[in-house]
């Protein structure tokens, strides 16, 4: 989502309300990382991205 749409509700309007939400923020950015299931594999080689892909939808190699 983009963050113009997340703020789009959101209306501060005094320096307290300002400081809440820095807050909020940077008590949000403490928050664990969400670990992926153990079961994941990223795939980052670009080649084999690509062998995969063609292999899926039929496509010669070149």
């Amino acid at each position: 989502m983009a963050t113009s749409s997340i703020f789009a509700n959101v209306h501060i309007t005094t320096p307290e309300a300002a400081e809440r939400f820095v807050r909020a923020l940077e008590l949000s950015e403490k928050d664990p990382p969400i670990q992926p299931p153990a079961d994941t594999i990223f795939e980052t080689d670009h080649e084999e991205i690509m062998r995969k892909l063609r292999k899926k939808y039929g496509k010669a190699e070149s």
